[in-house]
């Protein structure tokens, strides 16, 4: 795991870019702080298993509110890179992780979160695939669990 690609390594033309929280306060859900911490590791779990199908096909940026703990670096693995969010505010921070992504060399960025247990292999490939246009997976809270885009229409968001 990298917290910053070294200069001269190759680079995948496409990042998938996993924005997560893995420190601070939980979401209020009604649980107590050690369960929420819990599921929000097994969610997060379960969307990287599903992001490693497509490892060979794209690098793994993960979007991170703190740094990860050595649990969650030893399952990375030494080909992912690491940026802690910056910003103030959901928009701000994910804005600049896809900016910060775009500048170590990617050109397509298909982002998810790490609270959608459903993502699947399909909705990843076609985020991947569809170069030129702009994908939506379409949340019931009215945002969106996926999002693809290529780097150049970063100015649309």
């Amino acid at each position: 795991m990298t917290l910053d690609r070294p200069s001269g390594s190759p680079t995948p033309r496409a990042a998938l870019v996993l924005f997560a929280r893995v420190g601070g306060d939980p979401k209020p859900l009604g649980l107590d702080p050690a369960s929420h911490r819990r599921l929000d590791r097994r969610l997060l779990c379960a969307t990287l298993r599903t992001l490693a199908r497509f490892r060979d096909r794209a690098g793994l940026v993960l979007a991170l509110d703190a740094r990860p703990d050595p649990e969650l670096t030893a399952q990375l693995g030494a080909d992912a890179t690491v940026l802690v969010q910056r910003g103030r505010g959901f928009g701000p921070r994910l804005l600049d992780a896809l900016e910060r992504t775009r500048r170590l060399g990617f050109d397509r960025l298909v982002v998810v979160g790490s609270d959608a247990p459903a993502l699947s292999s399909y909705d990843v490939e076609a985020a991947l695939s569809a170069r030129g246009e702009v994908v939506l997976g379409p949340a019931v809270d009215g945002g969106v669990y996926l999002l693809g885009l290529d780097a150049t229409d970063l100015p649309l968001l």
